[in-house]
């Protein structure tokens, strides 16, 4: 059997199995290869005394080796800001992070707007995630009220 047919028979069997058409079924496999290249944040990072930012800058830093041009790129904040960032962070948590292999995993490209880091973290598990404030709490070892203020923050 070639290599074509192969593939053809997987696409039909994937079109049949989820009664997509080809467009479909194309812009699904375009948006999970997507995903597949999208940097992930460790849910674990969150749960030491730092804040968000501090946790995402020296996890970036110090995981994926990347500098603070290419983290102000990735989270669009200043260069400058973000050194100062990650100076804190080492002097008020100086240990390397010790993330499992089964931790829930949070996109990176949900930081790069305006809205403060932890709002976002609790928007993203509550309504991607469908999280309730208790485990979102848990997860982030904070009191599940202030979850819930950082949902309901204007």
């Amino acid at each position: 059997m070639s290599g074509g047919n192969y593939s053809n028979e997987i696409f039909t069997t994937l079109q049949d199995r989820f009664n997509l058409n080809e467009n479909q079924l194309k812009n699904y496999l375009q948006q999970t290869l997507n995903n597949l290249n999208k940097p992930f944040i460790p849910i674990s990072i969150f749960s030491h005394k730092l804040t968000p930012l501090e946790s995402i800058v020296k996890y970036l830093k110090e995981e994926k080796n990347l500098t603070f041009h290419e983290i102000s790129k990735l989270l669009k904040r200043n260069e400058k800001n973000l050194w100062h960032t990650y100076s804190t962070a080492k002097n008020k948590f100086p240990h390397k992070f010790k993330i499992s292999s089964n931790d829930l995993q949070i996109p990176l490209d949900i930081f790069s707007n305006k809205i403060p880091p932890m709002k976002t973290i609790v928007k993203y598990l509550r309504e991607q995630k469908s999280l309730s404030y208790h485990d979102i709490g848990i997860l982030l070892k904070k009191n599940e009220r202030t979850i819930w203020t950082s949902y309901n923050r204007k």
